[in-house]
């Protein structure tokens, strides 16, 4: 009997908090949370494309290219590889953390764009985003998410900016140039769900071997850099709350 209760309870918390997504007030209270302790921990902020900036720097290196000369990289500092930067293992761990919680909730699958139209919008919408990213030095984590908290004026002129472009962007998105021809068809009857119980018992137990290899790393890297440690804990526990 007690057997049977473990296994149940441990059933119960997988459903609850590994599998089906989280409500959204806590997991925000909780990134809030997490994001402050580790200002204080490791003294930067959570902030994601700054640091995918200097990893195209470094593509740009592979190239023979020297962005470390430009004044742009020269504000935001090109020096070391993403294993020696704490942005760099926080990201690490943010991917370790996303890829995690999908394979757990058997939530990963390669999805091709069901029309062309996904694609240029995507290809464009992603070079506005990067540029506007770099222009307001962050993204909405590092210009609002962990800029208001901190009291920064910058970050309430982003967030009243953000509202303006997000409004005129969907308004843009629905004109008649962006929309995708849906086809109907008619069938006699509603397909069933199905369910594939052993692929996800497989996919659960690769992410659990994912979640441990990331934690082991991070506790590993303690003993010999404590920030890169902490961060890429961080980095784990960011990419849990952004995936659930």
């Amino acid at each position: 009997m007690i057997c049977t209760g473990d296994a149940m309870s441990w059933q119960q918390f997988k459903s609850q908090y590994l599998v089906r997504f989280w409500a959204p007030l806590p997991a925000v209270i909780a990134a809030g949370i997490l994001s402050t302790y580790y200002f204080g921990m490791t003294g930067t902020f959570w902030a994601v494309t700054g640091e995918f900036t200097r990893w195209g720097g470094h593509v740009l290196q592979w190239f023979g290219l020297h962005p470390e000369q430009w004044g742009y990289f020269k504000v935001i500092g090109l020096q070391g590889t993403p294993l020696e930067r704490i942005d760099g293992r926080m990201i690490i761990g943010m991917f370790a953390g996303c890829i995690a919680a999908a394979l757990w909730a058997n939530n990963i699958k390669l999805r091709q764009p069901q029309h062309r139209i996904r694609i240029v919008q995507a290809l464009l919408g992603g070079i506005i985003a990067g540029f506007g990213a770099r222009l307001a030095m962050g993204c909405n984590l590092a210009a609002f998410f962990t800029g208001i908290p901190q009291f920064s004026l910058h970050a309430w002129f982003f967030a009243l900016a953000t509202a303006a472009g997000s409004y005129f962007g969907a308004k843009f998105t629905l004109l008649p140039m962006f929309r995708i021809p849906v086809k109907l068809q008619k069938v006699k009857a509603a397909a069933p769900l199905t369910q594939k119980p052993e692929q996800a018992r497989r996919r659960f137990r690769l992410g659990m071997a994912v979640f441990g290899l990331a934690v082991a790393w991070s506790l590993w890297t303690l003993f010999d850099a404590p920030k890169l440690g902490i961060a890429m804990l961080f980095g784990i526990g960011f990419g849990l709350l952004i995936e659930r």
